[in-house]
């Protein structure tokens, strides 16, 4: 959208908001990790419009764990997912090595 609005001519700026879990009724449940209140938020946004930023994580902490999501391999993403979500044993296949 930012590309297209920069082509058009028009003075429109795009800003891409990325929150995390915010403190609001949609996000009620037992065991949320790192729920941010909402006037912060709020504050974080506000300021990066502003700032007429194109990308922003609100919280830092949302940004760590983009950072985390994006550089961690896939195969060890459904790993941890596999262990956090179930408590059955998992073996894994053992690849054999043969010197040359």
């Amino acid at each position: 959208m930012d590309k297209k609005a920069y082509k058009s001519g028009n003075h429109i700026h795009v800003t891409d908001i990325r929150p995390g879990l915010v403190d609001t009724a949609m996000a009620k449940g037992d065991g949320l990790f790192w729920v941010m209140p909402v006037d912060k938020v709020a504050k974080q946004i506000i300021s990066a419009i502003r700032k007429k930023k194109s990308k922003v994580y609100v919280t830092k902490r949302r940004l760590f764990l983009a950072i985390i999501n994006k550089n961690l391999p896939f195969h060890l993403y459904r790993l941890l997912q596999y262990y956090s979500c179930s408590v059955k044993k998992v073996v894994l296949p053992v690849q054999s090595f043969s010197p040359l």
